[in-house]
């Protein structure tokens, strides 16, 4: 039921429509949800510190991902390369917040193309 619930919100909408949700909502279950809870609460974005103030001594090349349809995190990432100089954004038109499975062909191009420029 927490899966269901927590996939019901509309950050996850573009999920919805994926033909693989229903083994990815099989596989997630075979998770320990008390792990999963601890992950949540210990790892989670209200838990994390804020690392704003450090972006700027980044040095290591940084591609931020993000779905076009997730407005909030491709915002976020926007702001993030502005901060960090090394930092660069790349937008996946039509997918969301779960991009790698939304697009996994386009998510892995995006890595390649990335990865390659920094040899």
């Amino acid at each position: 039921q927490f899966l269901e619930s927590w996939y019901a919100q509309p950050l996850f909408e573009p999920l919805r429509s994926v033909p693989g949700l229903a083994e990815l909502l099989k596989r997630r279950r075979r998770n320990d949800p008390h792990g999963l809870a601890l992950s949540l609460r210990t790892m989670g974005t209200g838990a994390q510190p804020s690392l704003w103030d450090s972006l700027a001594a980044i040095k290591l090349p940084v591609l931020l991902l993000t779905g076009a349809l997730d407005v909030k995190f491709t915002r976020i990432a926007r702001e993030i390369a502005l901060a960090c100089p090394t930092c660069r954004t790349e937008v996946i038109e039509g997918c969301g917040h779960t991009l790698h499975f939304e697009a996994p062909d386009r998510y892995i191009a995006a890595v390649r193309k990335f990865l390659r420029e920094r040899k």
